[in-house]
């Protein structure tokens, strides 16, 4: 049921996120792969999520809700939905990308969401545990020295 719902919220998230980093990128001197660092944290994480909920439409959860109750949707008489065109919102994630000067296409974005619905497996868990922990102990010793 909610697959769309998710997907859609995924793109509307990454949207917002492009959008962020290239007015982050324009206004000042931080490289892209910076921002991270210092123009990033879990507010803004917060942030974002509420601005891409917001504009999940009433469109896309009536096409989630229609097959499971299909009364609270749409009049008895309705000839139903058409599948929801996210076309738009992939080429503005493109165009926001490629203006960053990443090199990317819309196969690179529905990749991108395809990608977060996937489970890690034990081993890529370990990966990113020792790869955090290398960081952080990189990052303790600069601050020593």
């Amino acid at each position: 049921m909610d697959q769309q719902v998710i997907a859609t919220f995924e793109k509307l998230y990454t949207k917002a996120l492009f959008r962020k980093c290239f007015e982050a990128t324009s206004s000042s001197d931080v490289a892209l792969k910076d921002i991270w660092k210092s123009h990033f944290n879990i507010a803004d994480a917060v942030f974002l999520i509420v601005v891409a909920w917001k504009e999940v439409s009433v469109r896309c959860l009536n096409l989630a809700w229609r097959p499971l109750w299909p009364d609270i949707v749409a009049p008895r008489d309705f000839k139903g939905f058409q599948k929801l065109e996210e076309g738009p919102l992939v080429q503005e994630i493109v165009c926001l990308g490629s203006s960053m000067g990443l090199e990317m296409n819309e196969e690179d974005v529905e990749e991108l969401v395809e990608d977060h619905r996937k489970e890690l497996s034990f081993e890529e868990l370990v990966e990113l545990y020792n790869e955090e922990a290398e960081a952080m102990k990189q990052s303790f010793q600069g601050q020593e020295g």
